[in-house]
C-alpha cells in the first residue's frame, strides 16, 4: 500500500471518528434532559420558603415564648393557622404544599379555592411545642409514570432536610451524568447504569 493511501484511509478514519463524536454528542444533547428530567429545581422554593417559616417562626417565638402549638389558632374574633400565626404567608405561584400541626395549611392554587393535593406531607412529623417545632414543605411528582414525593422539613434548630426517597433516582442519575460529563465515565457505561 502507498503512502497516499495509508493518509487517505488514516483521514478516513478519523472522520468516521469525528461523524460518530457528533451523532453521539446530538443524542447526548437530546436525551440527557429526557433522562434526567431536568426542570427548574423545585427544591429551591421548598427550602426558601422553610427558611422563611423558622424566621418567622422565630419571631413568633420571641414575642409569646412559644411557638405556634395549634392547628388553628384563635386571636380576638380572628382564626388564623399555624403559619399565618407566625405572621408567614407565601408569595408567589407554589409547586408544594406547606404543613404544620400535621395540618396542609398552603398548596398550589390555596389562593383560587383549588383543593390540596396531598392532605397530608407523606414521612413528615410536624408539630411544635412551646420550645420545639418542625414544619414541612412536600409535592409530587411523577417519574417514569411512578408517583415519587419531595418532602423537605425544617425545626427550630434551622436543620433544613430531605426526608423523602422522591430525589435520589434524580441525583444518582445528576451524580452519573456529572461523572460522564467529565470523562470519569463513558457514555455506553452512563447509559448502562440508568
Amino acid at each position: 500500500m502507498s503512502n497516499e493511501e495509508q493518509k487517505n484511509k488514516s483521514r478516513g478514519n478519523w472522520i468516521t471518528v469525528l461523524i460518530v463524536l457528533f451523532i453521539l454528542t446530538i443524542l447526548a444533547v437530546i436525551a440527557l434532559p429526557e433522562f434526567l428530567r431536568l426542570r427548574p429545581y423545585q427544591g429551591a422554593e421548598a427550602r426558601q420558603n422553610l427558611k422563611a417559616v423558622y424566621s418567622a417562626y422565630q419571631i413568633y417565638h420571641s414575642e409569646n415564648n412559644s411557638y405556634p402549638t395549634e392547628p388553628i389558632i384563635q386571636i380576638a374574633s380572628d382564626t388564623y393557622s399555624c403559619l399565618q400565626a407566625a405572621d408567614w404567608a407565601p408569595t408567589g405561584r407554589l409547586r408544594y404544599n406547606y404543613e404544620c400541626m400535621d395540618t396542609v395549611v398552603y398548596w398550589p392554587g390555596w389562593e383560587i379555592g383549588r383543593k390540596p393535593q396531598l392532605i397530608h406531607c407523606p414521612g413528615a412529623v410536624t408539630g411544635a411545642t412551646k420550645e420545639s417545632f418542625t414544619v414541612a414543605a412536600c409535592t409530587n411528582m411523577e417519574i417514569d409514570d411512578k408517583l415519587y414525593y419531595d418532602v423537605w422539613t425544617i425545626d427550630e434548630n434551622k436543620n433544613l432536610r430531605n426526608i423523602s426517597q422522591s430525589n435520589f433516582r434524580n441525583l444518582k442519575l445528576r451524580e452519573k451524568y456529572n461523572l460522564w460529563s467529565h470523562g470519569l465515565l463513558s457514555f455506553t457505561q452512563f447509559l448502562k447504569l440508568i
